[in-house]
């Protein structure tokens, strides 16, 4: 019962502020703001990177964002960037669910929205034969009808084109690890600024830390029930994240780009221009204020 109850108050709590980010996103974006930090957030005079970044969603155009966001269309821009070589391998497109064919993919795959974010609307497949087609199609078919971005305040993702994307599933490198760990790089001003290393993404058990330019480990940058307890060694294609990074950011004053490892080389995520909507409620108040310092808006 408590866990249906609970359920029921997230689904109204989103419904709320939906029809309020279908209105007005930057008065949504100002109330979750509150919510998550207790204090106003400022966008006439932008200090924090939280604030910084909603400056950008509300003041600048974004419509880069939206085609960048995009899970499929983002494959085209790293290609054109020469990175093509770290691209997943790609299964198929598709416009409708009737569209994908289960019985052509692989035993194991993974199943994406192109206009989803923040984890949701992903589907991972070890095993095609344990796989409850009927249901599944269900739920895809729900991501269709989902309009990603209304609740959390960020209308870029209103202009990306609902399709699925089928992916090779990449396998965690470690018998310790339960998920892949997930390397985010804060690029400032087209320069990587840091490294938010996500580990053991599994339910509610997911850890976090902060890693500089040099990967050395950063304690103290998130708050202290979110951080993860031990330190990661630096992955072997750490220099070419780096690189490839700055490659793919060069021309935004706030992005984050991910990058997985595999045998040792780097495999391309995806870019994130709101990360965790723009609120960043995981990080100290302090490091957000540093890492604001760094980032010039445009005039």
């Amino acid at each position: 019962m408590y866990l249906l109850v609970k359920r029921v108050g997230r689904d109204l709590r989103n419904r709320y502020y939906t029809r309020i980010g279908k209105k007005n996103p930057e008065k949504l974006a100002k109330m979750l703001f509150k919510k998550y930090h207790g204090r106003e957030m400022n966008l006439d005079c932008p200090v924090e990177l939280g604030e910084k970044i909603n400056w950008l969603k509300f003041r600048s155009n974004t419509e880069k964002w939206s085609e960048l966001t995009d899970k499929y269309a983002v494959r085209k821009y790293v290609q054109d960037s020469g990175l093509g070589h770290t691209l997943n391998d790609l299964y198929g497109v598709y416009d409708r669910v009737e569209d994908i064919h289960f019985d052509t993919l692989p035993d194991s795959f993974v199943l994406k929205s192109t206009n989803g974010g923040d984890g949701k609307n992903v589907l991972i497949v070890k095993e095609k034969k344990r796989l409850d087609i009927p249901f599944v199609k269900k739920e895809l078919e729900r991501w269709f009808t989902t309009s990603f971005g209304l609740a959390s305040a960020e209308p870029h993702y209103q202009r990306i084109k609902p399709r699925i994307i089928a992916e090779k599933y990449l396998k965690p490198q470690t018998a310790e690890d339960l998920s892949l760990v997930d390397y985010k790089f804060y690029c400032l001003n087209g320069k990587v600024y840091s490294v938010f290393l996500c580990c053991d993404r599994i339910g509610k058990e997911t850890h976090y830390a902060f890693y500089d330019k040099a990967w050395n480990f950063l304690p103290g940058k998130i708050l202290s029930e979110y951080e993860a307890e031990k330190v990661y060694p630096r992955p072997q294609s750490f220099d070419k994240m780096v690189e490839y990074s700055e490659i793919l950011a060069k021309e935004f004053p706030i992005v984050r780009v991910d990058w997985y490892e595999i045998d040792g080389e780097p495999v391309f995520g995806e870019m994130t221009f709101t990360p965790a909507a723009g609120f960043l409620f995981r990080f100290t108040k302090e490091y957000l204020v540093e890492m604001g310092e760094q980032v010039v808006l445009p005039s």
